[in-house]
């Protein structure tokens, strides 16, 4: 009776400590992504047109250029794996 016992308050301490971290987090995302977002907002406002192009194409490179790597990638595999096949 005893291991039970100290199973289950084992088991209720771990469900306690799963929603204070469950709760932090969406306090967090309710909370701190605004705040994050309007500061972030508040700098890019204040940006010149060209700087906001730049990054903006800055952002569009770093996603062409993952995908022209993964499909790189993908390719040399199925080459791979014709030549041993």
């Amino acid at each position: 009776m005893n291991k039970d016992s100290r199973k289950s308050t084992n088991s209720l301490g771990r469900l306690f400590r799963f929603l204070f971290w469950y709760g932090a987090g969406v306090a967090l995302l309710l909370y701190g992504l605004p705040i994050a977002g309007d500061y972030l907002q508040s700098g890019y406002e204040s940006l010149s047109g060209t700087a906001k192009l730049v990054m903006l194409a800055g952002f569009f490179a770093v996603i062409a250029t993952s995908h022209v790597l993964g499909r790189r990638d993908r390719l040399r595999s199925e080459l791979e794996a014709v030549e041993a096949g």
